[in-house]
């Protein structure tokens, strides 16, 4: 049985995602699944979608993988339409796409369970609900959570925060909404969760104790001249040795990052990146 390696976004970083694998010394039975955002930002969006196929490479539906498979769609029937694209490049990626590779792009699931207690998801998770129940939206877009009170039971409920949209001498960004929180830091399991989505200098880790359940954020910022991160498990299987009454808690994987040559203009900044107090 081969190792189970979890990539952070890619954004189009071909070379990046080459040298990673090369890195790892990625085997013939190990399995490879990325966090999703596998196109924009980056040189070479199709070409990772490409190598993934060719490569046997598993996704997650990342919220610009899905941005492209809805617009797609509306350009099926509207060819002319520049609707969602927002720049010549997207327009010309969906140009490229076979039928075949927009087939598998659509294909793509919002959430993977490895194991018993460990998830992949893109962005994040409602600490009420499971993954399974999850909204796509959510899993998608999610880094931000507040409590509400449901209207129909009175009672307190997580919602998904919606970051606001500002204009300032830096550009256009968002900015955390007040009284939310990251959701990592009210997410209390059963389940594990590596994620991306949300930019870090070097993975965000959240776990209190090592027998309780962890989140492990992977988006290194590889479109941002930092890094593309890989977790890397010998096995997935939960339990952990030290601490045979706690069985839902996964082995914690080896951390690896290759250094990106790729720095994208971005347009869009955000108040501030969220980090674990406790790593």
């Amino acid at each position: 049985m081969g190792r189970t390696i979890v990539i952070g976004d890619v954004h189009g970083c071909l070379d990046e995602l080459e040298d990673l694998l090369k890195t790892v010394d990625r085997r013939s039975d190990d399995r490879v699944l990325i966090v999703g955002d596998l196109v924009d930002r980056g040189p070479d969006s199709i070409g990772v979608i490409r190598y993934c196929i060719e490569n046997g490479i598993e996704s997650i539906m990342g919220n610009h993988d899905e941005k492209h498979v809805r617009h797609a769609r509306k350009m099926e029937i509207h060819p002319d339409s520049r609707v969602g694209f927002k720049t010549e490049a997207e327009r010309e990626m969906w140009r490229q796409l076979s039928t075949e590779e927009l087939v598998w792009l659509s294909s793509l699931p919002s959430m993977v369970r490895l194991d018993t207690h460990l998830v992949v998801v893109h962005a994040g998770m409602l600490p009420q609900l499971s993954p399974e129940v999850q909204l796509e939206r959510v899993m998608h877009c999610c880094r931000y959570v507040e409590q509400r009170v449901d209207k129909k039971t009175g009672q307190l409920c997580w919602e998904m925060a919606r970051m606001k949209i500002v204009e300032t001498e830096q550009g256009n960004g968002f900015l955390r909404p007040v009284d939310s929180v990251y959701w990592t830091s009210v997410w209390s399991g059963p389940d594990s969760v590596l994620y991306g989505h949300n930019v870090t200098k070097g993975p965000a880790i959240e776990q209190e104790q090592v027998w309780k359940p962890y989140c492990v954020g992977l988006d290194t910022g590889a479109a941002f001249g930092m890094t593309l991160t890989a977790a890397v498990y010998e096995s997935t299987a939960c339990g952990n040795a030290n601490y045979p009454d706690r069985p839902q808690v996964p082995p914690f994987p080896q951390l690896v990052s290759v250094k990106s040559n790729f720095r994208c203009e971005a347009d869009l900044f955000y108040e501030d990146t969220y980090v674990p107090e406790k790593a």
